[in-house]
């Protein structure tokens, strides 16, 4: 097993008076070489490069949050054979074929808008969208609604829902259709 990740990332927030930015931009990555059963063999990357900014407004016990992202994800899955011996690479040049190879690089983009609203202490609501453009098309909307309650400082209830489209695929997720390879 080999396996390695790095995060490159930057990061400025201001405030001023009601107003507050966020701007973020991030590269990471991920790799995993594993052989597998003496015979099979399975490389894994994902690399995600990023941007994006957020401009927050506040009134009173109220928020307004919007912003961009971009995203662009490089993903790869490759599972091939290995020989039994050294020899079988002469023999059969086919025995290093990859029966499995997956890969794909889609540029997401987004843009959202939420809303915050503070009752009280101890009460607070949140109700949001967002859109999707991937590969050229806008995806459905994303609707989010959460309501926060705190009955002490150190404690607090949240119970939310959202639509959410997942565009890159884990083999180390268990809905992964490769999980079972």
């Amino acid at each position: 097993l080999r396996w390695s990740t790095g995060t490159d990332a930057a990061r400025w927030r201001a405030r001023h008076g009601s107003r507050a930015w966020d701007v973020r931009a991030w590269h990471t990555r991920f790799d995993a070489d594993i052989d597998w059963a003496q015979r099979s063999r399975l490389v894994s990357s994902l690399e995600d490069l990023g941007a994006a900014a957020t401009g927050t407004w506040t009134r009173g016990s109220a928020s307004l949050s919007a912003g961009l992202d971009a995203q662009r994800y490089d993903v790869r899955y490759r599972v091939s054979r290995q020989p039994a011996a050294p020899s079988a690479i002469a023999a059969s040049p086919d025995s290093l074929a990859s029966p499995l190879s997956i890969t794909g690089a889609p540029l997401l983009a987004s843009a959202f808008v939420e809303t915050r609203l503070r009752a009280g202490t101890r009460w607070s609501t949140a109700l949001g969208i967002r859109e999707q453009l991937a590969d050229g098309a806008f995806r459905a909307p994303e609707p989010r609604v959460s309501v926060d309650f705190a009955p002490s400082p150190r404690i607090a209830f949240s119970v939310g829902l959202a639509r959410l489209h997942q565009d890159v695929q884990s083999l180390r997720n268990e809905e992964s259709p490769l999980d079972a390879v």
